[in-house]
């Protein structure tokens, strides 16, 4: 189990990203689904939230769904849905 960590207000380093037509969409989606739960957050907090996710995800693979997920990702560098 990992331990929580509590990050500070105004802490963080700017990024840009580059999203693609269909990754800007989904994050939208996200907002709104959030919306209708009432929680008003913001692209960067949902996207913080993804990234977390996407680590645990990674973490977790081996082998051949490593090499899956290799495939997928460079579809999405394609914009490839």
């Amino acid at each position: 189990m990992s331990q929580q960590q509590q990050t500070q207000k105004k802490s963080g380093s700017q990024y840009h990203l580059n999203l693609d037509r269909i990754s800007y969409t989904a994050l939208c989606a996200c907002r709104q689904i959030h919306r209708g739960y009432e929680n008003h957050f913001s692209n960067s907090i949902i996207t913080r939230r993804a990234l977390r996710l996407y680590l645990s995800f990674l973490e977790g693979l081996t082998g051949e769904t490593m090499n899956q997920e290799i495939t997928e990702t460079l579809r999405a560098a394609k914009g490839v849905k």
